[in-house]
């Protein structure tokens, strides 16, 4: 039994060491970390078929309001279900009065940080516990091994970190619901921001890899077979453009008014007259960015209207086009 300690603390040491600690510079096809966009995207904001996230700025500001909040999940893969301690730590690289990294799903109310109240979440999460009353939370039932969490939120940096382990390595390795994948996110926060204050730029937002911002900032480890790595990530990008593709009268909507604008405009130009189009409205009369306005971006603007119109939710124009 001394032994059995000895070895709970020797490990819990380890964790507990400094990111020097790392023994290990990557675990390549072991584990990996990764975002993808949320449910329930507000107006203005869509997600690309690689994943990306793109602000319209256009039509995020419609509403007047002063705060837009985007929803992002954090993923987890493990092929091997053997990591005993996994941390991601996250950095959006918008300056914080831009896109700031908010509302990290915390699943204990911290309110009295003596005595957490480990708090049961309607959504399964990645190594959450499925309770009797069909909810989840990162607790044991009885004679089950231990599950600690903790979060963190560094405004100033606009960092962000989640860490799940179990009580120790002897007492066995964390065990995905998702059956070794990222079926279930690992953790949730949101990007958010001011339309009014923000304009036209590309951001990211990050998984720290090593330390950025200070010789002590912590970043992604996960510990399997007691072996500390550093895991594959995949990042994800943040565009934020200040117009409507195709909405060429700049009305907010994209229909065949603005398809019959653009091939007035080639008609014109095609041949010999002078264009109108300033340079804005030329970047949103060019859908297919050939450096033209003609009859195929009439084209596709005819064909995204005509598919918008049966949709409920239709995909943003970027994406139906496969931009």
């Amino acid at each position: 039994m001394k032994m059995k300690k000895m070895l709970s603390v020797i490990c819990a040491a380890v964790m507990c060491s400094s990111a020097a600690s790392v023994i290990s510079a990557s675990a390549a096809g072991q584990a990996s970390f990764s975002f993808r966009a949320g449910q329930a995207l507000p107006e203005g904001v869509s997600a690309s078929g690689d994943g990306s996230l793109l602000i319209n700025l256009r039509l995020a500001g419609k509403s007047g309001a002063s705060e837009v909040k985007v929803p992002v999940d954090v993923f987890y893969t493990e092929a091997t279900a053997g990591a005993w301690y996994a941390r991601a730590n996250w950095k959006c690289s918008a300056p914080a009065d831009k896109i700031k990294v908010t509302d990290l799903t915390a699943p204990y109310d911290k309110s009295n940080p003596d005595n957490p109240v480990v708090l049961e979440l309607d959504t399964p999460y990645t190594f959450a516990r499925k309770q009797s009353n069909g909810k989840y939370a990162f607790t044991a039932a009885s004679g089950e091994r231990s599950i600690t969490v903790n979060d963190s939120t560094n405004a100033t940096l606009n960092t962000m970190g989640f860490t799940c382990q179990t009580g120790g390595s002897m007492d066995g390795p964390l065990v995905p619901l998702g059956e070794k994948t990222d079926s279930y996110a690992f953790a949730s926060f949101a990007l958010s921001f001011n339309p009014a204050s923000l304009s036209k730029a590309d951001y990211d937002v990050h998984f720290l890899t090593k330390a950025e911002d200070n010789p002590d900032q912590r970043f992604c480890e996960v510990n399997i077979n007691h072996d500390i790595f550093v895991p594959d990530t995949a990042d994800i990008k943040v565009k934020v453009i200040d117009y409507l593709l195709g909405d060429v009268d700049n009305d907010g909507f994209i229909d065949s008014n603005d398809a019959s604008i653009v091939l007035a405009e080639y008609a014109t130009t095609s041949t010999g007259g002078e264009k109108s189009f300033d340079d804005l409205t030329f970047k949103v009369a060019d859908t297919n960015s050939d450096n033209l306005a003609d009859s195929n971006d009439a084209s596709s603007i005819l064909s995204y209207y005509a598919y918008a119109a049966t949709e409920s939710n239709p995909k943003s124009i970027e994406e139906f086009l496969g931009l």
